[in-house]
């Protein structure tokens, strides 16, 4: 596994980070442990693995539906328009499948079913 800049980290106090520099060549990481960071960089859960222009889209798309609607439902309708946006583009396949997980955690933390969803002819009874 690669750690990205704008990844969130611990180190071996348990004191959670934020990776602000990484050098290929020799592996070190220069690091922010300052608290506002941390929260700043994981407002919207640890998610790692995003470039950071991928990031900010994700964190974009996740607080406007937080701003819109207050309403679980709400907000998976939101993210859910702005996942089909995404999934017609190729080359967003990376933030379509993170934005689909957190369109998941939402309707499993607040037991929502899902209206539409796509089953394999063979699975139908």
């Amino acid at each position: 596994m690669s750690i990205r800049i704008g990844d969130s980290v611990f180190i071996r106090n348990g004191t959670p980070a934020v990776v602000e520099n990484r050098d290929p060549y020799t592996g070190t990481l220069t690091l922010d442990s300052d608290l506002k960071a941390v929260q700043n960089q994981t407002r919207n859960g640890m998610i790692n693995g995003l470039s950071e222009e991928n990031r900010e889209k994700l964190d974009g798309i996740i607080d406007q539906a937080k701003d819109e609607s207050v309403d679980p439902r709400e907000r998976v309708e939101k993210i859910q328009s702005a996942l089909t946006e995404l999934e017609k583009d190729p080359t967003q396949v990376t933030l379509a499948r993170y934005l689909r997980g957190e369109m998941h955690f939402i309707m499993n933390s607040f037991g929502i079913k899902p209206r539409e969803f796509s089953l394999h002819e063979s699975k139908a009874r």
